[in-house]
């Protein structure tokens, strides 16, 4: 196996594992994971996308149909991040929260005393 081939099973196993690792807590402890939506929408959007590297390396598939399953990958990856995100953040207001950043504590001065 060259080099290249090498590169293509390592990602291609990444990709699948990193899938698989996002399902693992779905499936083993369903009850207890917060943001449901968000890992079953990840895990979905890794698993496409591994399978549309897979067909785009060896050409499988005619290109339409590969740049729609790479769509559907990046669609449900933006949903799965936008169910962990949606929480954080605040659309309501037209400006931007000015945070105060003068403290009188931190790191640098943990010795003054």
């Amino acid at each position: 196996m060259d080099i290249a081939g090498a590169v293509f099973v390592t990602q291609s196993v990444l990709l699948f594992v990193t899938g698989a690792l996002l399902v693992y807590p779905l499936v083993a402890y369903a009850q207890n994971v917060a943001y449901t939506e968000g890992f079953v929408f990840l895990s979905l959007g890794f698993l496409v996308f591994t399978a549309t590297y897979i067909l785009g390396t060896f050409g499988i598939g005619a290109f339409g149909v590969r740049s729609a399953l790479h769509f559907l990958a990046t669609t449900c990856m933006t949903v799965g991040i936008w169910s962990f995100a949606s929480e954080f953040v605040t659309t309501e207001s037209d400006a931007f929260e000015i945070v105060d950043t003068t403290t009188s504590g931190g790191f640098d001065r943990a010795n003054d005393e």
